[in-house]
């Protein structure tokens, strides 16, 4: 008797189709094409849209593997599906093994040149200076995640964005922050090296440790003093604060 209902509840739906979705509506209306929406549903969730709603859970994680969105799926109205959508606000931009990503405040990442960029409304992009991830630092995707185009990595994108912000407050002056690389040599402590920029030639890299906020600011501080004694001038020049009592200056071929 059950084959029996389920065969027929078949049969009717083949030939009506009144289980079919029939609509998708995205709210804010625009933030992405519906038909976005319609791309990541499978022919069994178009043909029978309770089975959609039920994974609504699974349908916001494709599209949000897809794009740089935070979604919501839920009931729409009979046949019908409504999307709540969010765009996800990168704060800053990183350069990793030659690719430009941007990062989001949860931690997400995606590629600056992602087709999927231009499909979401409101999107807005950070500029200015870059972090710039060494190889000698863990990786930020692993690969389980390469099957996804918006990843979730677990670095500490937080105080990295806020290590950038303290840099850019305390340049010296005269100087233009280029971008902050992180890096790590085998010691505990995170090395942060600061890129300045006088107009096209990086005359002025600052290393310090990472790890200590306090420390970087005096650093920072201690570049400028220098600088305004005339003590760091001319040629490209490397400081090293990593040493805790004292300063390390040595020059670097200019350019560099």
């Amino acid at each position: 008797m059950i084959t029996l209902l389920a065969g027929s509840l078949w049969a009717i739906e083949s030939n009506g189709g009144f289980l079919r979705l029939v609509r998708v509506r995205v709210h804010p209306p625009g933030a992405i094409p519906e038909e976005v929406v319609w791309s990541v549903l499978t022919c069994a969730e178009r043909r029978i849209w309770p089975l959609a709603l039920f994974n609504a859970s699974s349908v916001a994680d494709r599209l949000e593997a897809k794009f740089p969105i935070v979604a919501r799926v839920g009931y729409g109205g009979f046949g019908k599906l409504k999307v709540q959508v969010t765009p996800r606000r990168p704060v800053a931009r990183l350069m990793w093994r030659g690719t430009l990503w941007f990062w989001s405040s949860d931690g997400f990442l995606w590629s600056a040149s992602l087709p999927q960029n231009s499909a979401v409304a409101g999107m807005t992009y950070p500029a200015g200076p870059i972090i710039f991830w060494d190889r000698t630092m863990e990786p930020l995707i692993d690969g389980a995640s390469l099957n996804r185009d918006v990843i979730h990595c677990g670095a500490p994108v937080d105080r990295v964005v806020s290590l950038l912000e303290e840099v850019s407050a305390l340049r010296p002056p005269g100087m233009e922050l280029r971008g902050i690389k992180v890096s790590y040599n085998g010691d505990p402590a995170m090395l942060g090296t600061a890129i300045y920029a006088s107009g096209d030639v990086e005359a002025l890299k600052v290393v310090f440790n990472a790890t200590d906020p306090k420390g970087v600011r005096r650093a920072i501080s201690a570049v400028a003093e220098l600088q305004r004694k005339g003590v760091i001038s001319g040629d490209s020049v490397l400081v090293d604060c990593t040493y805790g009592d004292k300063i390390i200056l040595r020059k670097e071929p200019s350019g560099n």
